[in-house]
């Protein structure tokens, strides 16, 4: 096992992951969705009403977007890895309810759920 992946295990027993479809229903409860991959990525398709915040500034400008430690936040990437690094940080970082969404973008898009 690499560094990479015993570190990905580590994160996962510590940050909680969710499905898509939980991640959808508590987006629809206010619960705030952060796309922290690339632009690109973002501009050719995303989660409607998501919070772009690419992963190489999401620790300097999560506080123009969110100053409530305990907002729900779900941190979503393109298949579940980023996004769990993201999730990491942001609970450095002081936020109280942070989450994976598991299976990134490519998972929602699966499940048919809305995008822009």
């Amino acid at each position: 096992m690499t560094k990479c992946e015993q570190r990905i295990t580590e994160l996962k027993d510590i940050i909680p992951e969710i499905s898509v479809t939980e991640a959808h229903t508590m987006q629809q409860a206010n619960a705030i969705i952060i796309d922290v991959r690339t632009l690109e990525e973002h501009n050719e398709k995303h989660i409607k009403n998501c919070i772009y915040l690419g992963r190489d500034f999401l620790e300097f400008k999560i506080e123009k977007h969110i100053l409530n430690p305990d907002q729900v936040i779900i941190a979503a990437c393109g298949g579940g890895l980023r996004s769990l690094f993201a999730a990491e940080s942001l609970t450095k970082l002081g936020y109280n309810k942070v989450y994976n969404m598991a299976g990134g973008f490519r998972a929602w898009e699966v499940a048919k759920l809305p995008t822009e």
